[in-house]
């Protein structure tokens, strides 16, 4: 799917990530990627043993903890050296994540279909397709009711190997739409710290891809001259199928009550107050799984359906690639700031 290929559709919005954080950790190295499990020897120095975790384990990660009473190896840690201040708790930001993902629509914040090219590159901001919404669903597992794609690290020791795991990709409804059902898996693509010097992880962008052969799409064109296009040139140009890649960027925290209805959680204060909080929060969901919540992170995202031809690679974005400065980029034009009125 070249840049320069049409037709295509766009689409637009925010996906939300929700990873179980706490063999995620930042600080403390919780996990034994080599033998895939807990890493009984850090632990053991906190008198937590395979025996006895199922009783201490559990309040240990909720617990605030402070760096400098590691063992050595973890507070000389590059990483671990400049944290300030340094303290945690082990559980992070999203202790009962279930690695569901998938687009938002809650409230005013829809993720939708935005406009599309025809074959000559004539834009399209009118079709009875446009501001439907489109989201990824998971295997339903027998059951009516979909559920979430799924997301998961299949490499501990690389931040390039997340795999996107869904059962279909959906745009619209019965009646003006388009479902495609999986082929292949998606992993992040042109993973990229350089977007904007903003801090945190809300700079980090990356790429996902995957295609869907003829016989895996299921057309409701509708009155729709976007799909009704998309097919006929699928046919004409002798494409394998479609192609769906999108980019996530601007990734946030915290935004509960913003981008869902579960309670506000602040996982970034260090403060005694909002620690007490986190601990108790993670505390009431241990206890009843009735207080058990989520704290997702929101992504912006932007994505484009079209062609797939037989020389492209199916999860892998080729072509040309505008490659990112060494410098992270900049948020606003070189030059004196603008006038501004003072009001009094």
């Amino acid at each position: 799917m070249s840049v320069l290929n049409f037709p295509r559709i766009y689409l637009n919005g925010h996906m939300f990530w929700n990873p179980p954080t706490a063999n995620n950790n930042d600080m403390y190295p919780l996990y034994d990627a080599v033998k895939m499990q807990m890493n009984w020897r850090f632990l053991d120095y906190y008198n937590i043993t395979p025996e006895n975790a199922a009783s201490t384990l559990m309040p240990w990660t909720i617990a605030p903890r402070v760096l400098h009473e590691a063992p050595d190896y973890v507070t000389q840690v590059p990483g671990n050296v400049t944290q300030n201040p340094p303290i945690m708790i082990p559980g992070e930001w999203n202790l009962f994540g279930d690695n569901a993902c998938g687009t938002v629509s809650y409230n005013q914040t829809r993720s939708v279909i935005i406009g599309g090219e025809l074959p000559d590159g004539g834009y399209v901001d009118q079709d009875p397709l446009i501001n439907q919404s489109y989201n990824l669903l998971g295997n339903p597992f027998g059951s009516a009711s979909p559920t979430a794609a799924r997301f998961v690290d299949v490499s501990p020791w690389q931040n390039t190997f997340t795999a996107l795991y869904f059962d279909k990709l959906v745009l619209g409804d019965d009646q003006c739409g388009l479902t495609l059902k999986r082929q292949y898996r998606m992993l992040d693509r042109f993973l990229n710290f350089n977007w904007a010097n903003l801090g945190g992880l809300i700079y980090v962008t990356t790429t996902w891809q995957t295609c869907f052969p003829k016989e895996n799409l299921a057309w409701a064109i509708g009155n729709s001259a976007l799909l009704k296009n998309l097919q006929e040139q699928m046919e004409q140009q002798k494409a394998k199928g479609l192609m769906f890649r999108f980019s996530t960027y601007m990734t946030c925290y915290d935004k509960n009550g913003i981008f869902n209805n579960y309670p506000p959680f602040n996982s970034r204060s260090t403060t005694p107050s909002a620690l007490a909080k986190v601990q108790e929060m993670y505390q009431k969901g241990l206890d009843n799984v009735a207080s058990i919540f989520f704290n997702p992170a929101y992504s912006c995202t932007a994505g484009t359906l079209g062609l797939w031809f037989d020389d492209e690679f199916p999860t892998a974005p080729g072509g040309r690639r505008l490659i990112p400065s060494k410098n992270k980029v900049p948020l606003q034009q070189p030059g004196p700031p603008p006038n501004r009125r003072r009001w009094a």
